[in-house]
């Protein structure tokens, strides 16, 4: 399948020093920037959702079920929106990070490019199984048993969409690679859209 891209101006933000990784995705949610928390440690997933200005995680309306954002356990963490994202992860030489806004929405490296999105089918087939619980819902995979509770609900089996946008760029020998990708979007759309 051949993959349409978009020209488009981005900047790209390089975060250093950061000490308390689960402070600072709560402190950077306050600023109403971001919808959506994606993240991934020793023992889960993780989503969130911003709410007027607050973090609110999956662990709160799932305890015991849903792992709670914890630096022991922590290894990555995106922070997104339609026109940004947050990402932080953890290396050998500490807690790392970078922040893509589309636009020139920072002054460090503004690039012009090429990008295309790209949308993944998440787990989940219990479909009318599911109740809210603070705006989240259980998704579960019937043949794995795996189960994860994002901010949407199923409406049919796998109708859970997370959207990338990959930006592309050229080597030295004109090939084109990409360069970076990012979190757009959370949806719920039926398998035939």
């Amino acid at each position: 399948m051949a993959r349409e891209s978009k020209p488009i101006n981005f900047s790209c933000k390089t975060l250093n020093s950061i000490t308390d990784p689960v402070q600072a995705l709560y402190e950077k949610a306050k600023d109403g920037n971001y919808k959506f928390l994606l993240a991934f440690a020793d023992d889960g997933v993780i989503w969130g959702e911003i709410r007027e200005n607050q973090l609110v995680l999956s662990s709160d309306a799932f305890p015991g079920q849903s792992p709670p954002l914890r630096e022991e356990t922590l290894w990555q963490a995106r922070l997104f929106a339609p026109d940004r994202e947050r990402l932080i992860w953890k290396d050998d030489l500490g807690w790392r990070g970078r922040e893509l806004i589309d636009g020139s929405g920072n002054d460090d490296e503004v690039f012009d490019g090429e990008a295309f999105d790209e949308s993944f089918i998440l787990w989940g087939t219990n479909v009318g199984s599911q109740r809210a619980v603070n705006g989240f819902y259980q998704a579960e995979e019937a043949d794995s048993g795996t189960r994860h509770f994002p901010p949407q609900s199923l409406t049919e089996r796998h109708s859970l969409r997370l959207t990338v946008r990959h930006y592309l760029d050229k080597d030295e020998t004109g090939a084109v690679f990409i360069r970076f990708n990012r979190l757009v979007g959370l949806e719920n759309r039926p398998s035939g859209d």
